[in-house]
């Protein structure tokens, strides 16, 4: 009997110890989905709302260098800071007139006035105004669908303007961030150049979680013959 009785303690301890494994891995899980939901979120509201998009022709930075691999500009009623991965890619638009396209985030900072921060998404101005048909392939859970387009109007575009212009269309058509069935938790937008060149984009990095971090991946300002190059898209 006291063999039994000992056994049984043991038993309970077991079971005690399990119960709160379980527990821990089940708050871990909701801590997951809460962050993985939020995550979701931003990145919808980061790139469906025009109104953090900055679009501006012919403009020309402010004397105002704060540091080398940074300019700023001046667009309507914002005050904008636009950062480069590299000091000589804020060299080379220096002075010069340039165009925008970038999605912005507004500065965490007690300043006066609204401050906001781009990273990349600038080309030198060019006076050739085409309009430019570039084809989306989607691959929807391996299963191609039929072809999607968008326009550009410049000989060279940043690959950020390509994939916010997706993006959007992906929200749109697909509702790819959809928070109450998360159909879709994976993909990639691929800027296939005919050069052999890939430029990826994952639809599902979150960075840090705040709107800066999820831009810094347009950094290195990277531009693309407009005429040279199509879309691939996957998501599952």
């Amino acid at each position: 009997m006291r063999y039994n009785c000992r056994y049984s303690h043991i038993d309970k301890k077991i079971y005690s110890m399990i119960i709160c494994l379980s527990f821990l891995l089940y708050s871990n899980v909701v801590q997951a989905n809460s962050y993985n939901t939020t995550n979701r979120h931003n990145l919808e509201s980061l790139y469906k709302h025009d109104s953090n998009l900055i679009e501006a022709d012919s403009i020309k930075n402010s004397p105002d260098i704060v540091t080398s691999h940074m300019l700023k500009y001046s667009v309507k009623d914002k005050n904008l800071s636009v950062f480069f991965e590299k000091d000589w890619i804020s060299q080379e638009f220096k002075d010069k007139e340039v165009d925008i396209y970038a999605l912005s985030a507004q500065e965490a900072c007690e300043c006066p006035g609204k401050r906001y921060e781009a990273f990349g998404g600038i080309t030198l101005t060019n006076s050739e105004k085409k309009e430019i048909k570039v084809p989306i392939n989607v691959w929807d859970k391996s299963k191609q669908h039929p072809p999607m387009f968008i326009t550009v109007n410049k000989p060279k575009v940043t690959a950020q303007e390509v994939d916010i212009k997706v993006r959007k269309l992906l929200i749109k058509k697909y509702d790819i961030y959809n928070n109450r069935e998360q159909k879709y938790s994976k993909g990639t937008v691929t800027l296939d150049l005919n050069s052999g060149k890939d430029i990826v984009f994952d639809l599902y990095y979150f960075g840090n979680g705040d709107f800066n971090s999820m831009l810094k991946i347009y950094s290195n300002n990277e531009r693309i013959d407009s005429t040279q190059f199509h879309v691939d898209v996957s998501i599952s």
